[in-house]
């Protein structure tokens, strides 16, 4: 956010020690360190996430990006998902992703669907992490009768053959035998029978 903000949101928020303290970390001027930056600096080691900021630090932030708070599920393998899961225990905010505003009009255009194409798009990246994590993601390998490497490719992301879109990078004779493969993952499969 602009430095001129985040010294406003100081001066209105802080008070005189907590300056002080911001004062204090801005110890390397000679390389352009300037006092917003040492506003930061202080944020980040007072606060360990987002979720931490006061409400008007937050609101501050929320002015010139779009945020999606990231959750993980943690048991017996990674989920994560930008909606939250049911378990208190072994879930909760992670972290957030994030894209300003100015970013958001540079990738989608200066319309009022921006900044919610960029929202989807924040949102789509999180559950392609998802994929991955869960281990959904798969490529093939062709060869001829003698053994001989005939195609391969590798990076198709989701949970069926049909979503990830293996199906669409092969000869449509393979796809029946596409389809055992992927539902016996790892086997070899034997199209002459």
């Amino acid at each position: 956010m602009p430095d001129a903000d985040i010294i406003e949101w100081a001066c209105a928020n802080l008070d005189k020690s907590d300056l002080q303290e911001c004062a204090r970390n801005q110890w390397d001027k000679r390389n352009g360190y300037t006092k917003a930056d040492a506003v930061r600096a202080t944020i980040e080691e007072w606060y360990s996430d987002f979720t931490e900021y006061p409400e008007s630090l937050r609101e501050l932030v929320a002015e010139h990006c779009i945020i999606v708070p990231v959750y993980a599920y943690v048991h017996s393998g990674v989920a994560l998902s930008t909606g939250g899961f049911s378990c208190p225990w072994d879930s909760g905010c992670v972290g957030l992703i994030w894209c300003t505003f100015d970013r958001a009009r540079e990738e989608y255009g200066d319309d009022a669907q921006a900044h919610e194409r960029a929202r989807k798009y924040l949102i789509g990246e999180i559950e392609t992490l998802d994929t991955y994590y869960r281990g959904n993601v798969y490529g093939f390998t062709i060869e001829d009768a003698d053994g001989e490497h005939v195609d391969s490719c590798w990076g198709f992301y989701g949970s069926t053959i049909d979503e990830c879109g293996i199906l669409d990078h092969i000869d449509e004779s393979l796809h029946d035998a596409a389809r055992r493969a992927f539902d016996d993952i790892g086997q070899d499969i034997d199209v002459s029978e």
